[in-house]
């Protein structure tokens, strides 16, 4: 009964250790997507989507 306590906290160290890592592993692979969307967006209208609307409203501005 005395190792109750000292191998449930090792138990609860090592689960959150191991959530902290799926995390992390997460949080990689979710920056890596977004920054290859990021990317195509660029392609797509310039240098983002705000250049987008700039040369639209630029293009809607000398139309007038």
């Amino acid at each position: 009964m005395s190792l109750l306590l000292p191998i449930t906290t090792i138990i609860l160290v090592l689960l959150g250790s191991a959530c902290l890592f799926m995390a992390i592993e997460h949080d990689r692979r979710v920056s890596a997507q977004f920054s290859k969307k990021k990317a195509s967006t660029v392609r797509a209208y310039g240098s983002g989507p705000v250049e987008g609307l700039r040369r639209l409203f630029l293009k809607v501005r000398n139309a007038e």
